[in-house]
């Protein structure tokens, strides 16, 4: 029981995330990312979250990418599309769920030519799952 104790979420309310997105404590980060993404609030107001895009810490991406699905800030969604460029799988499949999610039918093509290349069935998914969110059809064979 006592790592799960350890493991327990911090304290993190909708004054502090600024302060948390800069805390050391990856998970002080994650938590604060949980509360922008529960909010609904704007990612892209938190200077800190540049810096939280060169993480390693996949749980700390993972909200990231989240959160950047619900910006509204230009520059989120080209953040986004490198991202999808990352090693982990779960952050891939998150930046396609997030780029589908923002609606913005640019990404369709990066989208395509990332599921081409993918030999990972979860992400592939996912890619679908975006260019369907975004309006794509694929075409009839004949």
């Amino acid at each position: 029981m006592i790592p799960f104790y350890l493991m327990g979420e911090k304290e993190v309310n909708i004054k502090n995330v600024a302060q948390a997105l800069e805390s050391e404590d990856p998970q002080e980060r994650v938590e604060a990312l949980k509360v922008i993404n529960q909010k609904k609030a704007e990612i892209g107001n938190y200077k800190a979250y540049r810096n939280m895009l060169k993480s390693t810490y996949v749980p700390e991406l993972y909200w990231l990418v989240k959160t950047l699905g619900i910006s509204k800030k230009y520059e989120t969604y080209y953040d986004l599309l490198t991202l999808l460029d990352h090693s982990h799988p779960n952050v891939v499949c998150m930046a396609f769920y997030a780029l589908g999610r923002k609606g913005d039918k640019r990404a369709v093509k990066k989208i395509l030519k990332k599921i081409e290349i993918s030999d990972h069935w979860y992400c592939q998914w996912y890619a679908y799952r975006a260019l369907r969110a975004l309006g794509w059809k694929q075409r009839k064979l004949k």
